[in-house]
């Protein structure tokens, strides 16, 4: 993650705060409590299977951001909450049966973090 995050990092921040990298990045052991799942089916524009699936993850973090010589922002634990769907849509007659997937949130997901470091001030 960070070899894919690092060199945009490096566009965005301002160079009054000098540089800024992602040294550390885990998501944690935890893993994500899932359902209930309820499915249904869609007609019109995207018609299709749709699987509505209840996520709970609430993981210990160590994210890790280094800005110039000194200063460190972390994140030390993570929750996420809301319900995703997976709607498979076209539903073709021939093998593989599905012909596209899309992923989206149902409402917008409560997400939650704690800070340490430089953020823990704010």
């Amino acid at each position: 993650v960070a070899e894919v995050l690092n060199p945009q990092l490096k566009e965005l921040v301002p160079e009054s705060i000098g540089s800024a990298r992602i040294s550390v990045f885990r998501l944690g052991n935890q893993t994500p409590e899932l359902g209930p799942i309820y499915s249904s089916q869609r007609t019109g524009l995207h018609a299709g299977i749709q699987l509505d699936i209840g996520l709970r993850y609430e993981g210990d973090a160590n994210i890790v951001v280094e800005f110039g010589p000194s200063w460190t922002l972390g994140v030390k634990k993570v929750s996420l909450i809301g319900t995703f769907s997976l709607l498979f849509d076209p539903i073709v007659q021939e093998l593989p049966v599905v012909g596209g997937m899309h992923i989206f949130f149902l409402n917008p997901p409560q997400v939650s973090l704690e800070f340490v470091g430089l953020a823990e001030v704010a």
